[in-house]
Parts: C-alpha cells; structure tokens; sequence
C-alpha cells in the first residue's frame, strides 16, 4: 500500500517530544509505571486511522485505551491546505515588495532564483508569477478535497508527491507550520482529558481552544510563536474548507469565531501577519460557496467580522 506523503512526519520525534517539555506530566502514562500510575491517564503516543483517503474524522481520543486518534487523511490534507495557502501568501508579500519593477526587471529577478547558486531558494522564482502560484493553489485544495469523500489508489497517491515537496526548502518552511497544526488537534484532544470533559459542548470546545492555544502560542519561543499560531489557524480554517461551511454543529462554535477568537489572543504584530492567511482561507471559503458579496479586497477584520455576522444571520432568518 502506498504512504501519503506526509506519512514522513515522526509524530513522536517531530510532534511529541517538542511539546512534552511544555505539557503536565501527570496527564501521561509511562513505561515501568503501576497499573494503578497509569489508571485514567493519556498515552504518550498516537494511532493513525483512514489510511489511504475518505476522511471519517479528524482526530478523537479513545476514551477506553486513553489514546489519542489522528486521521491520516486529515494530516495529509491539511499539509496541502497550508502549501496553497502560504505559496498564496509568499507570492502576494513578494508581488507587493516588487511594485514599481518592470516585467524584464521582474524575469531577471527570476533567473537569478533559478541559477544553480541559489538553488536552496528557487521556491522564490517558482511563487513570483502571481497568477500561476494561485492557479496552482487552487488545483492543490480541489485535490485535497477530494481526499475527503474517497479512497485513492496508490497511483494516484502516488501523484500527490507533485504537491508536497517535503524536503525542498519551501516545503520544509511548509512542514514547521504544519507540524504545530498537528500539535494543535493533539492539545486540544489532550485539554479535553485534562479537563475532565466528559461531553462535547460549545464552552468545553472553547475551553480546550483556549488551553491549546496557551500551550502551543504562548508557550513556543519567540521565534516560533508566528508559526504556531499559523498552524492552528491552518487547522481551523481547514474545518471551514474541507465542510464548505463557517458554520458548526450545537457542540462547536461556528469555525469563523475561532479564527477570529484566535487573531485576538496572538501578539497584534503576528494578529497583522496572519489576517491576509486567514482572509485567503475566508476567500476560498466563500467562492466554492458563490457568495459574491464577501469583501476579498477589505483589509479592515472588523469589516469582515461584521460581514460575516451579517451572512450567518442571514442563513439562520
């Protein structure tokens, strides 16, 4: 059977250990402890399920063996989310710098990228053509969705490597966002069994966010807090993305609030980077939905807040 590509991430190495120096011991179970030590504690592992596509669940724990559950499939989507997205990004900040230049200007900036020299960057001429990086963009999440409703063959898993350069250097880049994102599904399963949650509802969903995002934000370094918090907001707007819809069911809040809800805990120089992201996200969301209206072009978040209080009051009239 062939591996998503993804399958490359060593959840223990590239995840776990990471995290485990920022996370309560007393939550896990460990090797040479009693029957009775690890009673009602989490293993310090996690088990992969929906191995080869048609997305059955995210992620979830297994309340008798105490173990966390993370969707391959999901993981492998949610690597792609995050490539279209900042490839999207990247193009648009280098698009921006580059105003003013003429379009010779502009291939020979490319052709520099493409010289031998600086081969580790040539993800840089790749993403300049705007147009192009966003055309591919597209074609990215439209795969990533199919991802959700079947299986696929291993050639065709096969093909997904021609989206998911992992060991480039732009993938690499790709890999550190996506990682915490990973981190982030894990928390917020974990929050819910330090919490003592028994049942699924709105605030005890708010409150594992919010112990997530503690952990995983304001506990990273400095120089990791931006790809934190992109990685958890690549997890929540890929539930917007993968269900075509800003809105949840009685157990969850509507997706949107957490994005927002998330722009608001951050540092605001990290809230500033992540608004074009998570108004990229909104954008994609709202044209595989055909809602015209949606304000693309605003850079204003409480115009796009207010819009999308309007449109949810809107479906619910």
């Amino acid at each position: 059977m062939q591996s998503f590509p993804v399958q490359y991430l060593d959840i223990t190495k590239d995840v776990l250990v990471p995290l485990n120096s920022q996370l309560d011991k007393n939550i896990f179970a460990f090797e040479g402890q009693s029957l009775v030590e690890k009673a009602g504690k989490l293993q310090n592992k996690v088990e992969l399920f929906d191995q080869q596509g048609h997305l059955t669940d995210y992620g979830y724990i297994d309340i008798l063996k105490h173990v966390v559950h993370l969707s391959l499939t999901y993981m492998q989507m949610l690597w792609m989310i995050n490539y279209a997205a900042f490839s999207v990004y990247d193009s648009q900040m280098i698009k921006q710098g580059l105003n003013g230049f003429t379009a010779e200007q502009i291939i020979s900036i490319k052709n520099c990228f493409n010289s031998p020299i600086l081969k580790p960057f040539k993800f840089v001429a790749d993403i300049l053509d705007f147009d192009h990086t966003y055309k591919r963009a597209n074609e990215i999440l439209a795969v990533a969705s199919e991802l959700k409703t079947r299986s696929f063959s291993d050639d065709e898993i096969s093909k997904l490597y021609d989206f998911c350069d992992l060991q480039g250097e732009y993938g690499k880049k790709i890999n550190g966002v996506y990682e915490r994102g990973v981190a982030f599904v894990m928390l917020h399963e974990y929050a819910h069994h330090a919490l003592g949650h028994k049942t699924r509802t709105i605030e005890n969903e708010k409150a594992a966010d919010e112990v997530a995002i503690q952990i995983l934000y304001d506990g990273s370094e400095p120089n990791q807090k931006f790809s934190s918090a992109a990685g958890i907001l690549s997890v929540l707007a890929s539930f917007i993305l993968i269900e075509r819809s800003v809105l949840s069911d009685v157990t969850h809040p509507d997706t949107d609030d957490r994005i927002f809800s998330l722009l608001d805990k951050v540092d605001s120089n990290h809230a500033a980077k992540l608004f074009p992201l998570a108004k990229y996200y909104l954008t994609q969301w709202a044209y595989s939905n055909h809602v015209e209206d949606f304000p693309h072009n605003s850079n204003d978040l409480m115009e796009i807040k207010a819009f999308m209080s309007k449109y949810k009051s809107g479906l619910n009239k």
